[in-house]
């Protein structure tokens, strides 16, 4: 008997969906978890959430301008990026009017966007770099939140401990491939994620507790996941909801160690 669900043809996305919308869903968690963290830790409120949802437009603003510069300029790629400068500005400007210590992250968001824009127009915006500069992007966002431009413990902890766990993650995906035919090279990415998981864990036990077992769960993740999906026992899929679950921890975890 055919299962409906193989045998159906996926619907193709809308034209709408391709040009606007970011299509890789991860990403967004990488890019909310360090500003809801770091709104937590810092006690920053309103602010806080404002700077979120500012920088959703800058993500939304990066990634079709990513898409556009590696296409070499086509026109059908500029609207959406036009479209969310602008909005990213009209939310963005009033909150540096009121806020405008957080200016004093601008060299540093020049030097990031133009590292991911040039990969992006040498196109290599799917890689290790690309992907590197957007974890960097993400965890200055976390200490921008916390402090609001000032620089303090608790923005300190924050874009520290999310650069550091978000990379992670950028080693533990290809990870999840290892012992796989032709897939030699994941050791590599393995070896490299359990040895960074277990950093985090030591380091996070000298920040405090809660972080120090979260580096726990994360070592515990990174040492045994891809083991059990090279022997079969889960799908290297499962890499998703894990991802989900530790960003989740993470999120409470610094949000209380550096409060």
């Amino acid at each position: 008997m055919t299962n409906d669900r193989t045998s159906r043809p996926r619907r193709p996305k809308s034209k709408f969906s391709r040009l606007w919308v970011p299509n890789q869903p991860g990403a967004w968690v990488m890019v909310l978890a360090p500003a809801v963290a770091g709104t937590l830790a810092g006690g920053t409120g309103w602010r806080g959430a404002w700077l979120t949802v500012a920088w959703l437009g800058c993500y939304c603003t990066q990634f079709t301008a990513a898409r556009w510069l590696a296409s070499h300029g086509r026109r059908r790629y500029l609207a959406p990026v036009l479209t969310y400068a602008g909005v990213t500005c009209a939310l963005g400007l009033p909150l540096l009017i009121m806020e405008p210590r957080l200016l004093w992250w601008a060299p540093f968001y020049v030097v990031v966007a133009g590292a991911s824009f040039l990969l992006a127009w040498m196109r290599r915006d799917r890689s290790l770099a690309a992907q590197t500069a957007a974890v960097l992007a993400a965890g200055g966002i976390g200490a921008a939140a916390a402090g609001m431009g000032a620089i303090t413990r608790a923005s300190a902890v924050v874009g520290i401990a999310f650069a550091l766990f978000e990379f992670g993650q950028l080693l533990f995906v290809p990870s999840m491939a290892v012992g796989r035919a032709g897939r030699e090279s994941t050791h590599a990415y393995y070896i490299a994620s359990v040895a960074l998981s277990a950093a985090l864990a030591c380091a996070g036990f000298a920040v405090h507790p809660l972080l120090g077992a979260a580096g726990v769960l994360l070592f515990a993740r990174a040492a045994a996941l891809p083991r059990l999906a090279a022997h079969g026992v889960i799908p290297p899929l499962a890499a998703a909801p894990s991802e989900l679950v530790t960003s989740a921890v993470m999120v409470a975890a610094v949000a209380v160690a550096a409060g």
